[in-house]
């Protein structure tokens, strides 16, 4: 009889496309666009703009543009290596790396270059050896360029080199040379780890200088609120509009269904604000004696349901069928994906009044609903960072889930208190404090509501990222990784599913020993299934070596500061179920 692993994992961010962490983000935008009545404008819903050949910046800093085409004569003619810029900002990135190629290999001025943007259009196309290649060669033609340091940065961000990236982006900046690339490189470097008032000055910085480039756009954007971030797009739509932040532009004439907006008091606040709490985790069964995670009661419009506790997850999601019930208003088309071959599903973000768990209720929340044939069974899912404003305590030798306030900053404004998730998390910027009493925590890189902990795998020297995932039944190595340390046999019998699908190679891989560097907990786990993870990894923009999984976790009392990036794992092996 074949088991199954019901996996429902992050389900805004794993989409098994060549998007980066930042990228991902303009669902967000999308969904914002959608309030405004603006889903048929082009370019805008993505963070792009179309670039016109006559005033493209072709990867330079505004210094090396020269004259304005206002002040221009006569537009120079393209070069070759100007024409593959185009191509770039534009996404064409197969047709930009043919020309980027025959470039660099023409030995002419712009070859270097030519080299470290074919190194980030590979990127682009998932083909991350050949993108590490383009850099070296960038930096082997010229040793100083900038832009071939910051592109080598890229790469070694993607493959999960954090240490090494740094280093790159701040070869430049040390030298005083204000390479866009390489601010927003440290900028996301410092966004990941809970450095964001650091990490938005960086990211500042490099809009100013090259505020065309489609990466750099699409995560200065991120970083704004709700209304700068609508009134930003819809002032590049029809210039002329307020770019203030307080102004929030009337969607009167631009929206089929006006009345879908959410209402004003859609800002998802505690009630009865309180700094602690508690409520039972209930068992879901696999099969009888079997508990393959764990589920909240939770009430929406009053209507109880039981919520998979699912840290691969943001917020609330919940299925069609429940959100009929509920009442849940819709807000606005989007799609979710997860683990799974068969690609992203439709889904839609919904309006709900009222949602209790425990003694705690809020109003005014927005949800994700998801078309109950690919919810596997559940009304839904909840993701811990839901209760991003508390010390979220995960203990699942007890069965309970506490919640309790986060260390005080001193001099910093304590935050109203909500139910948070990528729709209803406005942007409260911090950076990282390690209280006295959390220096023992395992420090981890947040990447939206992902949790991605430095991990020891059979005492290897360099830790490797892994995300935490209470969703996800069982603990997975990529496929990749696990043929690194250890044995790895094909294993016909075992069956993922996710919200994407059946996943269709399954491998199993020998015993392997999980530590952390911070705790020194160590835990051996043995035949562990394996997977390719690059969807996971693609939809970060970081390498994603394994999962730690229920199977993982549910020996564990788990402690949360998501607000510092902070997670402490304590393991008692007398405290079994």
């Amino acid at each position: 009889m074949q088991s199954e692993i019901v996996s429902q994992r992050c389900l805004r961010s794993c989409v098994p496309s060549l998007e980066t962490s930042h990228m991902r983000t303009h669902r967000s935008v999308f969904f914002y666009l959608a309030l405004v009545g603006l889903f048929l404008i082009p370019g805008v819903a993505s963070g792009q703009q179309a670039v016109d050949p006559s005033s493209a910046n072709s990867g330079r800093t505004p210094a090396e543009n020269g004259p304005s085409p206002a002040t221009a004569q006569k537009p120079a003619p393209l070069s070759p290596f100007e024409t593959s810029m185009i191509l770039y900002r534009n996404r064409e990135f197969a047709e930009a790396a043919a020309a980027l190629d025959q470039i660099s290999r023409s030995g002419d001025a712009d070859s270097a270059k030519a080299f470290a943007w074919l190194a980030r259009t590979d990127l682009r196309l998932g083909k991350i050896a050949e993108a590490e290649a383009a850099a070296q060669r960038a930096l082997a033609i010229s040793a100083n360029l900038p832009t071939g340091h910051a592109a080598l940065g890229e790469v070694y961000f993607r493959q999960g080199k954090f240490a090494d990236a740094e280093k790159e982006f701040l070869t430049p900046l040390k030298a005083g040379i204000p390479d866009p690339r390489a601010y927003l490189g440290e900028g996301r470097l410092s966004w990941a780890s809970s450095n964001q008032i650091h990490g938005k000055k960086l990211i500042d910085k490099a809009h100013a200088l090259d505020p065309q480039d489609p990466e750099i756009r699409a995560w200065w954007l991120s970083t704004l609120s709700r209304a700068e971030r609508v009134a930003y797009l819809v002032n590049e739509v029809h210039p002329g509009n307020s770019t203030d932040p307080g102004h929030r532009p009337s969607p009167t004439g631009a929206s089929n269904e006006p009345a879908n907006n959410p209402p004003p008091e859609a800002n998802c606040h505690l009630v009865a604000p309180g700094t602690t709490a508690e409520f039972p985790l209930e068992g879901l069964m696999f099969k009888a004696d079997v508990i393959r995670g764990f589920a909240l009661n939770v009430k929406l419009n009053g209507n109880p349901s039981r919520l998979l506790l699912d840290s691969g997850a943001s917020g609330i999601t919940v299925n069609s069928k429940l959100a009929e019930h509920a009442g849940v208003r819709h807000i606005a088309d989007t799609r979710l994906a997860g683990f799974g071959d068969e690609g992203a599903a439709k889904a839609y973000v919904g309006y709900v009044d009222s949602i209790q768990i425990g003694g705690l209720e809020f109003k005014g929340c927005l949800v994700a609903v998801l078309d109950q044939k690919r919810s596997l069974g559940e009304d839904g899912l909840i993701g811990p960072d839901a209760f991003q404003d508390f010390l979220v305590d995960i203990n699942f030798p007890d069965q309970k889930l506490s919640l309790s306030p986060l260390p005080k900053i001193a001099g910093a404004a304590e935050p109203p208190l909500g139910l948070r998730s990528e729709e209803n998390n406005p942007v409260q910027l911090h950076d990282r404090y390690i209280a006295p009493e959390m220096q023992t925590y395992e420090r981890f890189y947040r990447f939206e509501h992902d949790i991605l902990v430095p991990t020891l795998v059979n005492t290897t020297a360099n830790s490797r990222l892994f995300l935490m995932d209470t969703g996800s039944e069982s603990m997975l190595l990529s496929v990749d990784f696990a043929r690194q340390v250890t044995r790895v046999h094909h294993d016909d019998t075992t069956k993922v599913l996710g919200v994407s699908g059946t996943v269709k190679n399954v491998y199993i891989a020998d015993g392997v020993d999980i530590a952390f560097p911070y705790s020194r907990l160590k835990i051996p786990v043995n035949n562990v299934t394996a997977l390719d993870l690059s969807g996971i990894s693609n939809g970060a923009g970081t390498d994603v070596s394994g999962v730690l999984g229920f199977t993982f976790l549910w020996l564990l009392d788990i402690k949360i500061d998501y607000r510092d990036g902070l997670v402490n794992f304590s393991f008692d092996p007398h405290r079994m179920h």
